[in-house]
């Protein structure tokens, strides 16, 4: 069966009410103690170059920098194995060993600013970690500013200046010898409701599946769609008493909204397949049962989520949890920057530019 949901989420706006990053906090949680001196020497993987750079001058600045003059270690942060992955699960784990969770700064932040609307760490963003926001080695900055503008938001070691996008220029890649090859059955590029659709489903059908995101996130664009999922002649409009909607309804709307100028062909798909997505999105544990009219509709048939909560981001949630169910294989950082093909054309795998993996090939069966 074939998960075209996404088709079908309408961006009616763009609501979301961002997580702002707020000033120090006035209340800290417990810290961690430093490694004691004849400790860290014992089992400090980094090279005493390494520590000076980041130790001195204008390195010593950044956040890594204030660390080392408080008494800790890189050893502190990265872990003895001094290993640190593309998606940085290593020093974010060692950021809440010592500061807590999301949760429990969200806590503080109540607390420290009970007059503040905005909660630093209650993002509406999926799975946000540590360094989505706080940058070791060089300086911070907070990510809801990529979007959102708030006077009042700093965070420690925060540059002034929103860092300019660059673009690419990928044929610098077409000789580069990548540093190693990477075998699976399916690589999907990009987290939002149609990566995860396709990943997902390929390891419900038994595929291997590696899923690549070049952001330090999951969840794209599709992660702030703020509407909601129309489906025709589901039983939560039957229970609300909408007996009379269709997909043949649906149909006729989606035309004459569109002013007759969609196409037919693929209107018609989508119509007929919006209740199988419905239902394989409860497969996965997640459920739309709330209704609402939207533009040019006969009856209510947008389906969100409980609560109010955006349905982008209750989506993305919920693929991701059933990704980490099914131990899917996902990097963070890591960007496709160019196709591989074989002789013939036939697109074989991509090779993949990771913030710290450096540039590899993943060959796709």
């Amino acid at each position: 069966m074939k998960k075209s949901f996404f088709a079908v989420i309408v961006l009616v706006i763009l609501t979301a009410v961002i997580a702002a990053c707020s000033k120090s906090e006035n209340k800290q949680a417990a810290p961690v103690q430093p490694m004691k001196a004849e400790s860290a020497a014992a089992n400090n993987p980094f090279d005493a170059t390494v520590i000076e750079a980041f130790s001195k001058g204008e390195n010593a600045d950044y956040l890594a920098g204030s660390h080392l003059k408080k008494g800790f270690t890189c050893t502190d942060c990265h872990g003895e194995t001094a290993v640190l992955t593309d998606n940085m699960k290593e020093v974010n784990a060692s950021c809440e060993n010592c500061h807590g969770d999301l949760h429990a700064m969200a806590e503080l932040s109540k607390e420290n600013y009970p007059d503040k609307n905005i909660n630093a760490h209650e993002s509406h963003l999926t799975s946000i970690s540590c360094t989505t926001c706080h940058s070791a080695h060089t300086q911070s900055f907070p990510y809801c500013l990529n979007c959102h503008t708030f006077s009042d938001m700093q965070i420690p070691f925060q540059c002034s200046v929103k860092p300019v996008f660059q673009a690419d220029n990928f044929n610098v890649y077409d000789n580069v010898t990548p540093n190693r090859i990477v075998k699976t059955d399916i690589v999907v590029i990009g987290s939002g409701g149609a990566g995860f659709s396709a990943a997902l489903n390929a390891m419900e059908n038994g595929a291997k599946v590696i899923l690549l995101e070049k952001m330090p996130i999951i969840g794209g664009n599709s992660q702030l769609a703020a509407g909601g999922m129309n489906v025709a002649g589901t039983k939560y409009q039957q229970a609300q008493g909408i007996t009379q909607d269709s997909p043949d309804i649906h149909y006729a709307d989606t035309m004459k909204g569109g002013r007759n100028v969609n196409d037919s062909k693929l209107v018609r798909y989508l119509v007929d397949h919006t209740n199988d997505s419905l239902a394989w999105i409860e497969s996965l544990g997640g459920s739309l049962p709330n209704l609402s009219f939207s533009g040019g509709q006969t009856y209510k048939r947008v389906h969100t989520a409980q609560g109010g909560t955006i349905v982008g981001a209750y989506l993305i949630s919920t693929f991701y949890k059933k990704a980490q169910e099914m131990g899917m294989d996902i990097r963070l950082n890591s960007q496709a920057v160019k196709l591989l093909t074989d002789k013939n054309g036939k697109v074989t795998g991509v090779r993949v530019h990771a913030k710290h993996s450096g540039i590899y090939d993943i060959e796709a069966n």
